[in-house]
C-alpha cells in the first residue's frame, strides 16, 4: 500500500507530466489539526484532500520563477511536506471565508530552508481542501563579527546583544549570518 506522502508526489507528477486526471488524493486529518478546525471552523473535518485541479494551480502558480518573490519553486517531491505542514503546522491563522461562505485556514511549518504554507478550506462539514500551497525562502545577510575566527554553531545568539556589538566593525573576515525570519544569528569563523 502506498503512503499518503507518495501518493501526493505521485499525483503532483501526473500533473507536471501533462497528464490530465481528475483524481484526488485524501488523508486523516491529525488531531491538532482536527482541533484546529473544530476551533475556526466550529465543527470537526475527518478528511482532508487535495485535487489535480488544485496541483495543477500550485503548479501554475508556484512552480516557476518563484525565487523573485522570495519563495521556492516547489517540484512535486515538495508535495510530501505538505502532508506534514498540514498535519504538523506550527502556526495556523482564520482567513476570510470564500464567496460560499466556507472558512479558510492558513497552515505554517517552518523547515531549514524556509516555511511551507498550505491553505485549507473548509468543505462540507468534515472536510478540508487543500487549495494551495507554497514556500517562503529564508533570507540571510552578512554582517562582520566583532571578535576573529568566531565559532558559535551549536546555538542561536539573541540578535539584540550580537548587532550592536558588530556595528562599525567591517576589517574581520569573519561573518554573521542572521536568519531575519527567526531572529537567529549563527556565527561562522
Amino acid at each position: 500500500m502506498k503512503t499518503v506522502k507518495k501518493s501526493l508526489v505521485d499525483l503532483a507528477e501526473e500533473v507536471w507530466e501533462g497528464k490530465f486526471s481528475h483524481r484526488r488524493v485524501s488523508f486523516k486529518p491529525s488531531n491538532k489539526l482536527r482541533d484546529k478546525a473544530k476551533e475556526f471552523f466550529g465543527h470537526d473535518i475527518d478528511e482532508v484532500y487535495i485535487t489535480s485541479d488544485n496541483v495543477r494551480h500550485i503548479k501554475k502558480h508556484h512552480s516557476e520563477h518563484e525565487e523573485k518573490r522570495g519563495q521556492k519553486s516547489l517540484t512535486p517531491k515538495d508535495f510530501a511536506n505538505i502532508y506534514d505542514a498540514v498535519n504538523d503546522f506550527e502556526s495556523a491563522t482564520l482567513g476570510e471565508s470564500d464567496k460560499q461562505g466556507n472558512k479558510k485556514m492558513l497552515v505554517v511549518l517552518d523547515y531549514c530552508d524556509g516555511k511551507q504554507y498550505v491553505l485549507l478550506i473548509e468543505r462540507g462539514k468534515n472536510k478540508a481542501e487543500i487549495k494551495t500551497a507554497y514556500k517562503k525562502l529564508t533570507r540571510m545577510f552578512d554582517v562582520t563579527s566583532p571578535e576573529p575566527n568566531v565559532r558559535n554553531d551549536s546555538k542561536s545568539t539573541d540578535v539584540s546583544l550580537t548587532i550592536p556589538q558588530t556595528a562599525g566593525i567591517g576589517k574581520d573576515k569573519s561573518s554573521i549570518k542572521q536568519d531575519t525570519n527567526q531572529q537567529e544569528v549563527t556565527i561562522h569563523g
